[in-house]
């Protein structure tokens, strides 16, 4: 079929475009003013991976997708490492509680179930506050960046599966080492209030905060770079009134009249 465009274009273009700009297209090619290619492409992946001209809608690029992406894995990373380290902070609020469950008879493997279903509650329950700020702050953001989303983007089954899995798996990530940590306390020294941790245990626990620290700081650097490469463009001199400047997409939209507006 794409072997097929280069003829049709030619049967039912050509005479139009001929009598549009005053020349063939042949011509143009000959001359080495006009390259042109046909191919299929696939409509699902014009929006992200499309750099022609005079596509249907506005398109964007799949780089920026996969950057946001990384800086939204990054700031959930945060959150989670910051829970475990707040979690076995207070731990010491709990060891009682663990040691007297274990006096009656809780095994191990339950208790890491009860740390791991509380921290998939707060799971849900942040998703159920993070989902109520963005309906608050959806019409400004639109307002402001131009868009035109909406909240029953989020009723779609695929975005509600993402949704779902960003949940659970953020709850579980977080409430894990919280888990097997503190459920690891002997009932003895847990009702004693002696609570010793391991040197695996503590190198676990720094390496979390310096984690923490270190995305934390990239994320700043990040954002002040790109603060300040936006701020540059908008009020760089660029030795021009920019209101005075008349743009033409394509010249060839003139025809003939091309040398008469280039005098003007």
């Amino acid at each position: 079929l794409e072997a097929k465009f280069p003829d049709l274009i030619e049967k039912y273009i050509g005479p139009q475009m001929s009598a549009f700009i005053g020349t063939s297209a042949e011509e143009l090619a000959e001359k080495g003013e006009l390259r042109a290619e046909f191919y299929l492409q696939p409509l699902r992946k014009i929006h992200l991976y499309s750099d022609l001209l005079g596509e249907l809608a506005p398109t964007s690029d799949a780089k920026y997708v996969y950057i946001f992406s990384a800086i939204a894995v990054f700031i959930i990373l945060i959150a989670c490492i910051n829970f475990m380290n707040l979690s076995t902070a207070r731990s010491a609020g709990r060891a009682k509680e663990v040691g007297i469950r274990k006096v009656l008879g809780s095994f191990r493997k339950q208790l890491i179930g009860q740390f791991l279903t509380e921290s998939m509650l707060l799971s849900v329950l942040s998703m159920a506050i993070a989902l109520l700020v963005v309906r608050v702050i959806l019409s400004p953001f639109n307002a402001i960046s131009g868009k035109s989303l909406v909240m029953s983007d989020l009723g779609q089954s695929s975005m509600f599966v993402v949704v779902l899995l960003i949940t659970i798996i953020s709850g579980f990530l977080a409430g894990s080492y919280p888990a097997f940590f503190i459920s690891a306390f002997r009932p003895a020294n847990a009702l004693k209030g002696q609570m010793r941790t391991g040197v695996k245990t503590g190198l676990l626990r720094s390496g979390l905060v310096v984690f923490q620290f270190t995305a934390s700081v990239i994320l700043i650097i990040g954002t002040f770079i790109v603060y300040n490469q936006l701020h540059y463009i908008q009020n760089k001199k660029l030795g021009y009134d920019k209101e005075q400047v008349l743009i033409l997409n394509d010249t060839y939209l003139l025809g003939k009249q091309a040398e008469s507006f280039k005098n003007e």
